[in-house]
């Protein structure tokens, strides 16, 4: 891009508007970084005079640039006008034109976002650039980012950062003008094109993937990564072992769906809880560290071990701490397979998770008091085609709940609630109650975790008996290899 010139009058605008930098204090910062030669300025002259001619001073040579640059980046860290005017004073081709660099601020003026320090660290990625908790809406970050290091052949933080904006603006509450988000998206596909002009294609290409990929967790605004667990039965008769084997996914990108996947691991039933620990410590300590997300627990259980109480599993704790379970540190849910829900089932599941993502979803209870009826049970779904959640009368491995959920899946309904333990079931439904709402259902896994934190305050057996199904359809999980018996 060209480069613009440099105007000392602008930048001296520029820097009297930051409140905390002293004249004096900054003449004596950037001397020192000039010794021997000084600049000598008059301190009876109006302050803009005098901020002009310690600016003029500055830009006589590449040593006073960075003079000024330096004291600058020293003295008023975190200060958008500083950012500013450091780029305007530094010799490096500048990221953007400075018509380009207004239009965007002005687009981004009023803005606000849900969750900004979740956003800034997705697009800063693993940088150790850490966030600048003194700025306060997109407009000062993306500024911010401006001055970023980029390696070659990379997206520039900035323009990342704009387009995740960009996917996260629609799915904020309130709803941000549809003129800010297709004039962010212009201005994006803009850049593309420019990149690509100027024989960048791998940037080009990841900001169109940014721009036109569905983003992996739409119901959500912070990013989070995730780590999927497969756990199934070796077909194995009569060994004593009851060996299973835990597969395993992690998910650490936020531009598209690509579960990345780990090692396979055979071991016996005793031996399942100590491994999938394993994997979570890895994921804290391992790929998933500096990322700075939320990690979400999915786990992936055929339907003879869909009622398996993953999230009480214990956490190692130190120094004998009290114990906490999976479901207290992570939203931990259930995700459904081929055998419980088949391809030849998934157009209605896709039809009621795309009414689910529009917020017009509603919640079935499967009556307790009454026998169980399989028939009006499905007449009563396929009748309400706004229903996205049922919560089953009693367990999945044991009936009438194990075919109400066969039903329930069937009918394409993508989250499905159960009390593991049935009788707490009319407290169940109490606990649920508020979480189940329309207004709340897209929060649904982080309500059932805030419930599983709450035990020590409840004597009710059904806050840490939830057992949930939460089965999104556009985050498909490669399919394992098919299970043979140990040789």
């Amino acid at each position: 891009m060209p480069d613009r010139s440099v105007d000392p009058k602008a930048i001296a605008d520029v820097l009297l508007g930051i409140p905390e930098l002293r004249f004096d204090v900054l003449v004596n910062m950037i001397n020192d970084e000039l010794r021997p030669r000084r600049i000598l300025i008059d301190e009876m002259e109006h302050p803009k005079t005098r901020m002009y001619r310690i600016v003029t001073e500055c830009l006589k040579g590449e040593k006073e640039r960075r003079a000024l640059v330096s004291a600058l980046g020293f003295l008023c860290e975190g200060s958008t006008e500083a950012e500013k005017a450091r780029r305007m004073v530094s010799l490096a081709s500048p990221l953007m034109t400075q018509n380009d660099e207004l239009r965007v601020e002005e687009l981004l003026r009023g803005c606000s976002v849900d969750n900004l320090s979740a956003l800034y660290r997705a697009a800063v990625g693993r940088a150790v650039r850490p966030y600048p908790h003194g700025l306060t809406g997109p407009g000062e970050i993306f500024v911010y980012l401006l001055d970023s290091n980029t390696r070659p052949g990379r997206l520039s933080p900035h323009l990342r950062f704009l387009a995740l904006l960009v996917q996260v603006l629609p799915r904020q509450k309130p709803a941000v003008g549809l003129d800010l988000v297709s004039g962010l998206r212009r201005w994006l596909y803009q850049q593309r094109d420019l990149l690509r002009a100027d024989g960048n294609e791998e940037a080009a290409a990841e900001l169109e993937l940014l721009l036109t990929r569905p983003y992996p967790f739409p119901e959500r605004t912070d990013f989070p990564i995730c780590l999927t667990i497969e756990i199934d039965r070796l077909p194995v008769p009569n060994d004593a072992r009851d060996l299973h084997i835990v597969s395993h996914w992690r998910q650490f990108d936020h531009v598209q769906w690509c579960p990345v996947r780990g090692e396979d691991r055979e071991v016996p039933l005793a031996e399942v809880v100590t491994h999938v620990l394993d994997l979570v410590m890895e994921a804290e300590t391992g790929w998933g560290y500096g990322i700075r997300a939320p990690l979400l627990l999915e786990f992936v259980l055929p339907p003879d071990l869909i009622n398996l109480e993953v999230d009480r599993w214990l956490r190692p704790t130190p120094n004998g701490l009290p114990p906490r379970t999976l479901g207290m540190d992570y939203e931990v849910v259930i995700r459904s397979d081929t055998r419980l829900r088949p391809r030849d089932r998934h157009r209605l599941w896709w039809d009621r998770w795309e009414r689910f993502m529009s917020e017009n979803g509603g919640t079935y209870l499967v009556p307790l008091e009454e026998p169980a009826n399989l028939v009006r049970l499905r007449q009563e779904l396929d009748e309400g085609e706004h229903l996205v959640v049922c919560v089953l009368s009693t367990p999945p491995d044991r009936e009438p709940g194990h075919s109400e959920l066969g039903v329930a899946v069937d009918a394409g309904i993508p989250i499905i609630l159960w009390c593991r333990n049935a009788e707490s079931n009319d407290d169940f439904r109490d606990v649920v109650a508020e979480a189940v709402q329309p207004a709340r259902l897209k929060k649904l896994p982080k309500s059932i975790m805030g419930i599983r934190r709450s035990v020590g305050r409840s004597a009710s057996r059904a806050h840490w008996n939830i057992g949930m199904l939460w089965d999104d359809p556009t985050r498909d999980i490669p399919p394992a290899d098919p299970l043979k018996a140990p040789a």
